[in-house]
C-alpha cells in the first residue's frame, strides 16, 4: 500500500515489532518446555525458587508478557491509517418506529453489560485461585441476569401486540420463573454445602465430604442457569426479524499524513 497509504516510520516500526515477537515466541516456547521438563513439584500452578526450572519458568513468563505488550504496540500502529477513515453511522430501519422505549432498553443494556462483566470474572478468576472474585462474578452474572430477564419479559408484555407474540412472551415468563427458582436453589444449597464442608479445600469435592449432595445440586442448578440464559437470548430472534441494518459508508481521506 505504501506510498499511497502509510509511511516508512510505521512500516519500520511494524517490522521491528514483528521481529521482536518472533524472537520472544521462540524464547517463550523453548523456556516453557525446559522448565516443564525440569519441574519437580506436585502442582505446576504453584512455582517457587526451590523447584527445578524456576529461573527458566520466570524467563518464559516474562517473555510472555513482552509478547502481550508488543502485540498491543503493533495494534496501536494502525491508528495511523484509522485517522484517514471516516465511518458514517449505518442506517437502521425498524418496522415499529412508533414505539419509544429508548430509556427502558438502555437500562436493560447496562444490566446485561454488568452481567457479562460478572461472567468475565468467573472465567478469569478460578475458584481455587481467587474464590472471592469468582463468587462475586457469579453473583453479578446470575442475580443481575435474573433482573435482566424479568425486565425484558416485562417490556415484551408492554409492547405486545405491536411487537412479539403470546408464544414468545409465554416462553420468556417460563424461563424467567425457572431462572429465579434455580437461582434461589443454587445460592441456598451452595451456602449450606460450604458450611457443612469438613475440608479446607473448597475446590475439590468428593462423595466422602459432608455437604457433597448439596454441592452437587448447587452445581447442577448453576449449569441450568447458564442454559436458561442462552435460551432466553434465542428468543430475541423473533424481534430481530423486524430490524434491517444497512451497510455503513466508509470514506478514506485522500490527504496522506506524513
Amino acid at each position: 500500500m505504501y506510498p499511497k497509504l502509510g509511511s516508512k516510520k510505521v512500516n519500520y516500526c511494524r517490522i521491528g515489532i514483528s521481529g521482536f515477537c518472533l524472537v520472544s515466541s521462540v524464547v517463550m516456547l523453548a523456556s516453557a518446555g525446559i522448565s516443564l521438563a525440569a519441574f519437580d513439584g506436585d502442582d505446576m500452578t504453584k512455582w517457587s525458587s526451590q523447584h527445578g526450572g524456576y529461573k527458566v519458568h520466570v524467563l518464559s513468563a516474562i517473555t510472555e508478557w513482552i509478547m502481550v505488550i508488543l502485540t498491543m504496540a503493533y495494534i496501536l500502529t494502525f491508528s495511523y491509517e484509522f485517522r484517514r477513515i471516516t465511518i458514517y453511522e449505518p442506517e437502521i430501519e425498524y418496522m415499529h418506529e412508533d414505539i419509544k422505549l429508548e430509556r427502558d432498553t438502555s437500562n436493560s443494556l447496562w444490566l446485561g453489560l454488568l452481567a457479562v462483566f460478572g461472567v468475565s470474572l468467573v472465567a478469569n478468576f478460578q475458584e481455587r485461585i481467587a474464590w472471592k472474585l469468582h463468587f462475586l462474578g457469579a453473583a453479578l452474572a446470575y442475580i443481575l441476569g435474573t433482573i435482566y430477564t424479568t425486565f425484558q419479559t416485562t417490556l415484551s408484555i408492554l409492547v405486545y401486540p405491536k411487537i412479539g407474540s403470546k408464544f414468545i412472551i409465554g416462553i420468556r415468563i417460563a424461563i424467567t420463573f425457572v431462572y429465579g427458582v434455580s437461582l434461589i436453589k443454587c445460592t441456598a444449597f451452595g451456602i449450606i454445602s460450604v458450611k457443612m464442608l469438613n475440608s479446607t479445600n473448597k475446590a475439590k469435592w468428593s462423595p466422602k465430604n459432608q455437604g457433597y449432595t448439596y454441592h452437587l445440586v448447587s452445581a447442577v442448578t448453576e449449569w441450568i442457569l447458564t442454559i436458561l440464559a442462552l435460551l432466553f437470548f434465542l428468543t430475541y430472534v423473533y424481534e430481530f426479524k423486524s430490524v434491517t441494518i444497512y451497510e455503513p459508508i466508509l470514506e478514506i481521506s485522500e490527504d496522506a499524513v506524513r
